[in-house]
Formats: structure tokens, C-alpha cells, sequence
């Protein structure tokens, strides 16, 4: 399969080669995902990889380890609109850091949505330290000193030997012909006459040859130095452009595939010089509007007066926006008139391509989109949208006294199954709240109660002579004891009739929440949410904790507290309730001669998928029973028989499944609640 990177670009500008890889600041093209598809020559120079090693990384391995979380947060807020620019530094494949103002935005390369990432150098004075070095012994170029007529090497610099292949011994001292390092046998002394003639020799194309013959491309420029001692000497640098040159024929053939795709999108293009105003408009640009390309001015004037007044102001803030920096690219939808006086929606878009020293944009190119059939469908279809409304209005008129007569029926027939389910649910729930009430009233009529009393009653029979009854009645020395006692148990009272309170509270919550989410469930609603397992099995244990301490049920659980399940809390929650009350009363069926009452919860996982064990030492089921016990009405305890077959319906609209296991009866049962992934 092709390459995205492989692939013809079809909605670049026809100038995106000198934009992209001319560039000096780094250029990447992202996947939607954030994995680099394409990165310029000034990217590769200096975050030191090869195009290869770029592509497919993501774009954060570039952020420094510490700060690429913080560099994915500003990466989609730019992209969201909510940030202009990123400033976290680059990260070189050296470890060097590059401080960088990063900008990004959305776009589309080879018909593929993508993310267009432009980083600006701001390490000024680290590329004027390395600009500024030694010209020689530092230079990316090979660089090299010869004797004016023979060419004999006097030195070279590292670059030189490395490209060249040559070891230094080998080329001080020769002569350029010795070493047959031109390819023609003439071009070192046409070079060496325009040196003679001109003073200096500029970015002449020459090709020479390395030690193992292969043939190199260069850009050859050449100054005459002075040696020690006066004589003339060849100051000589090359450029190894031979990447450069095939990337060139590529760059060719995409530039033609382009003009291609461009003329396939019907795209027109357009080309502002902004200090001239001068502006290329293609041939496309001016078909839109009906016109040959001949009879548009040249100038950016031609275009202004022919936007729609009405959309004019906002066009011409747009185009300052972005020319002022404010935004990463300029895309307006306007209309302009046509040759026939009628007016064209065009969707225009395009970005600032040359700068110069200063900063300020001097070139702007952008595409012409023809959207006018597109804004005549949005038009015909609010128009419908309008119509249809009023339809809606008047069905919806006639719908609600219908809706009214089929309610009114609703309510007579009832829906017996789902308040039954409702009604058994919130007798789960009550069952806390009725033995904490019970115990709580027991506590308000306690014997510490009438015994403060009595204490009251002797302190007042005794209020003539309370000196000698406290300091010498047995019983008054043993007041203050027994009212020290009355206020510890008074007080542990206290502190429990405030946790049973907050029982209470929990459970009246959960009755609430029964009523919303099954109210819901009636209407088809559902909200799910990743919640851990750990807290739903906890919070269940508290809500009928009162029941189970009632009994002294032990309880053990071994719950991962790091599984998570995407699930409707409130539902989800109500099948624990029910699992935990069956087990408890499948303990009390077995009666109280039971050994060892114990309700054991477990989690783990099973084929990727969470599940939640709910085992119990009860009555057990006969194979007979374990078949039919999730049918609704089935039940031999509870007066609906609609607990489990509820739990079961549950866990399947949650995309799960419930299955129940017991040895036999006497032996206990397990409830076992698979999720869905």
C-alpha cells in the first residue's frame, strides 16, 4: 500500500515546495494522532534525524521527557482554538533542548485529515555562535586550500575527508588532477579562469568524485587567499547537494502532480506580493468568476472590489488577523461578483509563506473554493428545516391528545412487573433503615435513662442536707460513680445513634436513587460511567450492614481495587443490594443450627473481562431450582419474584451476564456478574 508520505499532496499551494523546504524554521505534518508524516530539511538538520527515523514518531518523543503531558494539553487546546501557540523547547536526538514557539493547526494532506505544525527557531544567538565559527575547520561544506596553479591541496577540513572518503595523508601535498576529483578533466581550469577574472567563483554546479569513484554533486564557490609568504592561494568550499538534487526531481514530479490534483479539486490559487500588491491569480481563480485570466488585474485591488460589501469588513479583519500574527492561517467564506454581475460564495484560505529580516510577511499565497452550491443547499435547506418545524408543531399538537388518551390508558392497564421490580428494589433498601430506627428507639428508652432519673429523684429527696448524704449515705458517695458511667454510655450512644443516622441517610439515598434510575430505566434512559468495582462493593456493604450484623454473618471479600467497569452506577449498585440481601436469606433458610454464617465477594478477571463472585454458606439449590430461579414471578421467599430476574435483566442491558452455581441444597450458592468489555 502506498505511503501517505509517498503520495501526490493535493491541497497544497503551488509554491508549498519553497515554503516547506526552504523553509528555516522547523515544518511537520502530523497525523490526526499526532505521529509525524512529514518533517522539512531545516527540521531534519537540526533535530539530527534522518527522514526515515521521523517518520511515524510521535511528535511528543520531540518535547522534553518531563513536559510532553503538558505538550499534548497545548497541542489540542491550539488545535481546539483555545491557545495560540505551544512554548515548550524541542528536544534534539542528541538530548540538546532548542527553544521554539510552536503553532498548530488542522488540514488535510493527501485527502487525509492532518495536523500542519509550525515550530520558529528562537535560539538566535546559539545559530549566530555556530554561524560565526571558524568558516573552516567548523563548515558543513567541504572547504579546502589550494595553490592557485598546480591545485595542490595545502589543507582541507574534517568535512572534506569524511564526504571524500580520502584519509588526510593521502590528499595533502596531491594535486585535485592526481586525485581525479573532477569529473571533467577541464573544470578545475574554467573554474580557476572565472576566479581570475571575477575575484570569486559563486555556487557553481560542478560534480567530482569520491575515493570509491562515485560521483557526488556540489555547489562550488571559490575566493584567492594569501599564503605566509604572498603567494596566491584557492580558498575553495562545496555544498554536497546530490540529496538536494534528487529531492529536486521529486519535488518536481510532485509540483506537477499537484498542479494536477489542483486542477482535479477545481481549486483556484492566488499569489500576493504584499509591498507590491502584486497577485497571481491561476487560471481556475478567474473561471470562477466567469472572466479569462487576461482580463483580471494583477493586483490585490482587482480582488478587494469585488468581495460583497456586506462581507467586506469582516474579510479584510481576517486577512489583518493573520498578518499580524494573530492566527495561524486566513480562511473567510465571502461572495464575489462574477463577470455576469451575480455573485459567487467562495471559501478562501491561505497563509503567510516569506518573511522578511524584520518579521514583516511579505508573501501570501491561498486557495479559491466555489461554494456556492453548497450555501444554496444550506439556504433550501433552512428554508425546509422552517417548513418542517411548523410540521413538527402541528403534529406535535395533534400528538399530545393523543399522547394524553394513550397515558390515561397506560396508567389503567399499569405496569406490574416494573413496580413490582421498583417496590422490591426499595424493600432492599428499607431493611437498614428499619432495624437502625428499631435499635435507635430502643436506645431513647434505655435503662441509663431511668436510671438518671432515679438519681435525680434521690438528689431531690436529699436537697436539705446534700452535704452529709454525698459525703456519708453509701448511696449518695456512689452517685457521682453511676453519673460517670450514665455520661461513657451516654455518650457511646450517642456516637452510635449517629452512625446509625448516617446509615439511615446512605440508605434513603440509595431509595432516591433507586427511584430516579429505575424511573429513567421505565423511560429507556441510561448513564454510564467507568467507576471502580471496589467502591460499589463498598458502599453496598455499608447500606446493609445493619442486616448482616443483625445476623452475624461474617463477610470477607478479596476485591482488586484497580478494576474499573463502564456501568449505570444506580442499576449496578441495586444488583449488589439484591445479590447481598439473597445471600443473607438464603443463610437464614438454612436456620440458625447453620455452620459458620459467611458471605464471601471476590473479583478477578476472566478472558479480559471484570467479574464479581457472590458466594454465600445458605440454603444452595437444586439443579431444578438454579434453572428456573432468574425467571420472573419464580421465588419461594420473597412475595414478587422479580430480585433476580431483575439482576439478570440489569446485567445484560449493561452488556454483562449473571449466572448462578450451587452444589446442591444445604451446600451455599454463588452469584457470578461478568461485565461487558
Amino acid at each position: 500500500m502506498e505511503k501517505i508520505s509517498d503520495m501526490p499532496p493535493r491541497n497544497a499551494p503551488d509554491n508549498f515546495r519553497s515554503f516547506f523546504d526552504l523553509c528555516p524554521d522547523f515544518l511537520f505534518v502530523l497525523d490526526p494522532q499526532g505521529d509525524v508524516i512529514l518533517a522539512n530539511q531545516a527540521a531534519l538538520q537540526l533535530l539530527g534525524y534522518t527522514e526515515s527515523e521521523l517518520e511515524g514518531m510521535s511528535v511528543l518523543q520531540l518535547h522534553p521527557e518531563d513536559r510532553r503531558e503538558e505538550a499534548a494539553a497545548v497541542i489540542w487546546d491550539m488545535v481546539a482554538g483555545r491557545r495560540n501557540f505551544c512554548p515548550i523547547p524541542l528536544l534534539t536526538r542528541e538530548g540538546r533542548q532548542i527553544p521554539v514557539e510552536t503553532r498548530v493547526v488542522q488540514g488535510r494532506w493527501n485527502d487525509h485529515p492532518c495536523l500542519f505544525g509550525y515550530s520558529r527557531n528562537l535560539s538566535d544567538l546559539k545559530r549566530s555562535e555556530e554561524k560565526f565559527r571558524s568558516a573552516f575547520e567548523s563548515n558543513a561544506a567541504l572547504m579546502a586550500i589550494s595553490t592557485m596553479d598546480e591545485g595542490r591541496f595545502v589543507d582541507v577540513n574534517e568535512v572534506f575527508l569524511e564526504t571524500l572518503g580520502y584519509d588526510r595523508s593521502r590528499v595533502i601535498g596531491k594535486t585535485s588532477k592526481e586525485l581525479s576529483l573532477f569529473e571533467g578533466l577541464d573544470t578545475r581550469e574554467k573554474l580557476l579562469d572565472m576566479l581570475k577574472k571575477g575575484g570569486s567563483v559563486k555556487n557553481q554546479e560542478v560534480r567530482v568524485r569520491n575515493a570509491d569513484g562515485k560521483t557526488l554533486i556540489g555547489l562550488f564557490s571559490a575566493n584567492i587567499l594569501k599564503g605566509s609568504s604572498g603567494e596566491p592561494l584557492m580558498l575553495t568550499m562545496m555544498n554536497d547537494i546530490t540529496d538536494l538534487k534528487k529531492m529536486e526531481h521529486q519535488l518536481q514530479d510532485n509540483e506537477a502532480r499537484l498542479k494536477v490534483a489542483l486542477s482535479g479539486a477545481d481549486l483556484g490559487t492566488w499569489d500576493w506580493h504584499i509591498s507590491s500588491g502584486r497577485i497571481f491569480f491561476n487560471e481556475r481563480w478567474a473561471g470562477m468568476l466567469g472572466h479569462e485570466p487576461n482580463e483580471i488585474e494583477p493586483h490585490v485591488r482587482a480582488w478587494e472590489k469585488r468581495v460583497h460589501p456586506e462581507d467586506r469588513d469582516h474579510v479584510m479583519e481576517a486577512l489583518q488577523q493573520h498578518l499580524d500574527g494573530q492566527t495561524d492561517a486566513y480562511e473567510t467564506e465571502h461572495r464575489i461578483r462574477s463577470k455576469t454581475g451575480d455573485w459567487v460564495w467562495i471559501l478562501d484560505s491561505g497563509r503567510i509563506i516569506e518573511r522578511n529580516e524584520e518579521g514583516r510577511p511579505t508573501r501570501m499565497a491561498g486557495i479559491h473554493m466555489d461554494i456556492t452550491a453548497r450555501k444554496r443547499a444550506e439556504a433550501d435547506l433552512l428554508e425546509h428545516q422552517a417548513r418542517l418545524e411548523e410540521l413538527v408543531k402541528e403534529r406535535t399538537r395533534r400528538l399530545e391528545k393523543a399522547q394524553k388518551r394513550l397515558v390515561t390508558r397506560a396508567v389503567e392497564a399499569g405496569r406490574t412487573q416494573a413496580l413490582e421490580i421498583i417496590l422490591h428494589n426499595i424493600g432492599n433498601a428499607l431493611t437498614p433503615i428499619l432495624l437502625k430506627v428499631e435499635k435507635v428507639t430502643m436506645q431513647s428508652s434505655n435503662e441509663a435513662v431511668k436510671y438518671l432519673k432515679a438519681c435525680h429523684d434521690e438528689l431531690w429527696t436529699h436537697q436539705g442536707d446534700l452535704d452529709a448524704y454525698l459525703a456519708h449515705d453509701p448511696r449518695g458517695r456512689e452517685i457521682f460513680s453511676y453519673m460517670g458511667r450514665l455520661l461513657d454510655s451516654l455518650s457511646g450512644d450517642e456516637t452510635e445513634i449517629h452512625e446509625s443516622a448516617s446509615t439511615i441517610r446512605k440508605a434513603v439515598e440509595h431509595i432516591s436513587q433507586i427511584l430516579k434510575a429505575q424511573s429513567a430505566a421505565l423511560k429507556a434512559g441510561e448513564i454510564k460511567e467507568r467507576l471502580r468495582v471496589a467502591e460499589l462493593v463498598e458502599t453496598a456493604l455499608v447500606i446493609q450492614g445493619p442486616s448482616l450484623d443483625k445476623r452475624n454473618i461474617a463477610v470477607s471479600t478479596d476485591v482488586d481495587p484497580d478494576l474499573i467497569v463502564t456501568v449505570d452506577r444506580h442499576q449496578i449498585m441495586q444488583v449488589l443490594m439484591n445479590l447481598i440481601k439473597n445471600a443473607y436469606e438464603a443463610i437464614d433458610a438454612l436456620g440458625s443450627e447453620a455452620h459458620g454464617k459467611k458471605m464471601h465477594i471476590r473479583t478477578f478477571l476472566e478472558n479480559n473481562r471484570v467479574c464479581l463472585e457472590v458466594s454465600d454458606s445458605g440454603a444452595g439449590m437444586t439443579p431444578e431450582q438454579q434453572a428456573r430461579v432468574c425467571d420472573p414471578g419464580v421465588s419461594d421467599k420473597a412475595p414478587s419474584g422479580f430480585g433476580l430476574y431483575y439482576c439478570k435483566t440489569c446485567m445484560e442491558d449493561q452488556g454483562g451476564t449473571l449466572e448462578i452455581t450451587s452444589n446442591g441444597e444445604g451446600k451455599g450458592a454463588s452469584v457470578r456478574l461478568t461485565f461487558g468489555r
